[in-house]
């Protein structure tokens, strides 16, 4: 197991971590080079398919804002906001929308890091 931000979460080890936070039960696939659900078998990977990430942003009370700034910018971030009940909010940015409300729902849950198998991260370093 490795210590990994939340903020540099991607691929295989954020869509670990989002399943451990939905409570979805995965199993890595080495050979596919995916993770894959324990109950029917099939690949996971919100931060890939959008109708998986779109599943897990209906529930997770964040927001996702474009970044104001310089029109001739050529990359503006996204950003993903969620209110919590001190009255504060949570913000993580991203280069996409997914990648951005994905993060920011795993450090709601976990904190700012969270252990991510060996196994799970061998099949990252493939990505």
């Amino acid at each position: 197991m490795q210590e990994i931000s939340t903020f540099k979460l991607d691929g295989v080890a954020l869509d670990w971590a989002v399943a451990m936070c939905c409570s979805v039960p995965v199993a890595p696939d080495p050979d596919a080079g995916c993770l894959r659900t324990i109950e029917d078998n099939e690949v996971y990977s919100p931060s890939r398919n959008e109708f998986q990430a779109a599943q897990v942003f209906e529930h997770s009370g964040v927001d996702i804002y474009r970044e104001l700034g310089d029109l001739w910018a050529p990359q503006k971030m996204w950003l993903a906001a969620r209110y919590v009940d001190s009255g504060k909010s949570l913000v993580v940015g991203a280069n996409n929308p997914w990648l951005a409300m994905l993060r920011l729902f795993v450090y709601a849950h976990v904190g700012e890091s969270v252990l991510i198998p060996d196994q799970v991260l061998q099949i990252a370093q493939k990505d």
